[in-house]
């Protein structure tokens, strides 16, 4: 209550540059909150490429597993919904 008494008491200038103290501080957490915001996405987009990435390993090397003890190409490639070539990449 008796900040509310000061700031009534302030003159024009004294008002106005209260006031900009606020837009400064509005437009630090714009900034910060953006930047939290950009940061996180790229977090999220990191951790999805890496577990593609791992999931696309994952399957290169039992693939290659397969092959190594004798399943058939055309049974890898049936089981896993792939062409013959997809799965002759990995031999």
């Amino acid at each position: 209550l008796f900040t509310l008494a000061r700031i009534g008491n302030f003159t024009a200038q004294e008002k106005k540059e209260y006031m900009n103290t606020f837009k400064q501080c509005d437009y630090y957490n714009v900034i910060h909150t953006a930047e939290e915001e950009a940061r996180e996405k790229g977090l999220a987009e990191g951790r999805a490429k890496g577990r593609a990435e791992g999931r696309a390993e994952e399957k290169r090397d039992n693939i290659r597993r397969l092959l190594e003890a004798g399943v058939a190409m055309e049974t890898i490639a049936a089981a896993l919904e792939l062409s013959d070539e997809e799965i002759a990449t990995y031999q």
